[in-house]
């Protein structure tokens, strides 16, 4: 498991961090892309999720009583109960994989 992209940034480096991470996939285009990632963006059926995650920056949101790990490093993430069972991401995670697909 690599580690948190996050860790031992402070909360305004964290959110510049998390904004990149949130501009990058609002434009990432899967069909420029080969990998898994991009396998999984163009799939018709949702092969992956993005959480949003739960630490002291990102609080408890409303109806999402499902805790999981990102599986690549592990953050706690918050998910609605009708979501479960695919590989949930981080945002940050999430974007250095569709990075690595090009």
């Amino acid at each position: 498991m690599k580690s948190d992209p996050l860790a031992g940034l402070t909360g305004r480096r964290r959110k510049a961090y998390e904004d990149d991470c949130r501009r990058y996939l609002a434009h990432y285009d899967p069909t420029q892309h080969n990998g898994w990632f991009a396998e999984a963006t163009r799939a018709p059926v949702r092969r992956y999720i993005v959480g949003q995650r739960l630490d002291l920056d990102h609080p408890a949101l409303p109806g999402h009583t499902l805790i999981v790990d990102c599986v690549d490093c592990g953050a706690n993430l918050q998910l609605t109960p009708d979501i479960d069972g695919l590989p949930t991401f981080c945002l940050c995670c999430a974007a250095e994989r569709a990075r690595g697909d090009g």
